[in-house]
């Protein structure tokens, strides 16, 4: 996920979300050989929150566990 440092609070309430370049590319490659987990130090999101957000950039389908 890109980070827009103007934003603040829960990832999924921002005005917009983007994934990096190649971010769904290189997740489905990789998920076809391995479980992909995604440990984070978000301090402002759940879980839902980011699975809502990995939702919106369309990467939630590749992501099995959030740390």
């Amino acid at each position: 996920m890109r980070v827009y440092p103007e934003f603040s609070g829960p990832m999924i309430s921002w005005p917009y979300l983007s994934a990096l370049p190649e971010a769904e590319e290189t997740l489905f490659t990789l998920s076809k050989q391995y479980h992909l987990a995604l440990a984070t130090n978000a301090e402002d999101s759940d879980e839902g929150q980011i699975r809502a957000a990995l939702r919106g950039v369309r990467l939630d389908p590749y992501i099995e566990e959030v740390f």
